[in-house]
């Protein structure tokens, strides 16, 4: 096992752990919004978010002074409690801006949770913890951010970068890759971190079912879901066993989940432009809808009884039908601008 290395450091929230942001933004939030479009800049320390009305028309835009911030692609949007979290990284060449940022998804407030890393890869967010993977001369490290108190714990892992995490009850998990081990196959694992018990464990080796790391996992009922190819892998963990059943499609790439339903976007994002979505019932763990989407499926979000699709060139709306179907009916072309890219989208939840 690699050698572990964890350590507590108390944040400062007056030195700028926890910071309500003065100038980072335009405004509050129009009441009126349904959609919000991210862009962001590599450059220019500088990224905006468009807002749409139910109408899916645009009704203003509001600026910030961050670069690099989005999902750009390989996550869905991260809202809890009405919080939408982004990870502005700063300029690409850099990546050292150190950033977790809250936006509150009606009032537009931000808040900045200063972890001071170079390069964050990948974070998650519940009611209690905000968690950061970030990886620096073959060091990667794994942080969590207590809301509570600032306090910051922190696991260095020597040799490897945690591509993915997932966060259950308090106990994080990620899928662990060896940085180089001078195999022709790539090492991944299924990982435990307990900063409460400060350890480390090695749950389920993963490198002869998997080609590559998850870029999307869902945990729910004690069941961790992540997807490849045409499998949907179900770790139990409480059994500590892996299930697999199979998709309709190829490519199960994006997982969504919307009460007891998950959907699997089954998408070559870098190919053909038609996509699936496979509808898995997590009671029987049986597929019972399978719905067809004419363009790759970077991102996806439900709202009531819609579903919305990106591409990051647009949005296709659809909405469920009643006999289990669903039927295209808007779309929303994303406007370029002059040096921004698009980082994704997210919908306004409803209090």
């Amino acid at each position: 096992m690699k050698k572990i290395i964890v350590f507590f450091q108390l944040l400062i929230l007056c030195l700028g752990g926890l910071l309500i942001s003065g100038g980072c933004s335009s405004g509050a939030f129009p009441s009126d919004y349904l959609v919000g479009v991210i862009y962001s800049t590599e450059y220019k320390d500088k990224s905006k978010i468009d807002f749409y009305d139910s109408n899916l028309k645009k009704i203003s835009n509001r600026t910030y002074s961050y670069g690099c911030m989005g999902h750009d692609g390989f996550v869905n949007a991260n809202i809890v409690d009405g919080i939408l979290y982004e990870c502005p990284l700063g300029k690409a060449t850099e990546k050292d801006l150190g950033l977790i940022i809250g936006l509150d998804v009606s009032s537009g407030k931000v808040v900045e949770y200063n972890f001071n890393r170079t390069n964050i890869t990948d974070y998650i967010c519940d009611e209690n913890y905000i968690y950061t993977s970030s990886n620096l001369n073959g060091i990667n490290y794994i942080d969590r951010y207590d809301r509570q108190n600032g306090n910051i714990s922190t696991i260095e892992i020597e040799g490897q970068y945690v591509a993915e995490l997932a966060v259950n009850e308090k106990t994080l998990y990620g899928f662990n890759v060896a940085l180089d081990n001078g195999s022709e196959t790539t090492e991944i694992n299924l990982c435990k971190f307990n900063f409460d018990l400060a350890n480390f464990e090695l749950l389920h080796r993963l490198t002869d079912i998997l080609e590559d790391s998850p870029s999307y996992s869902v945990i729910t009922k004690q069941k961790l879901y992540f997807s490849e190819e045409k499998r949907l892998f179900i770790y139990d963990l409480i059994d500590n066993k892996i299930d697999t059943m199979n998709l309709v499609h190829e490519n199960g790439f994006n997982l969504f989940l919307n009460d007891n339903l998950l959907y699997v976007g089954c998408s070559d994002i870098f190919g053909q432009e038609e996509s699936w979505i496979d509808v898995v019932d997590l009671n029987s763990n049986e597929i019972v809808n399978t719905y067809s989407i004419d363009c790759p499926i970077l991102q996806m979000d439900i709202n009531e009884n819609y579903i919305y699709v990106s591409d990051f060139e647009k949005i296709n709306v659809y909405q469920f039908l009643q006999n289990t179907s669903i039927e295209k009916i808007d779309i929303v072309r994303i406007p370029e601008y002059n040096d921004y890219y698009v980082g994704g989208f997210f919908i306004k939840e409803k209090k």
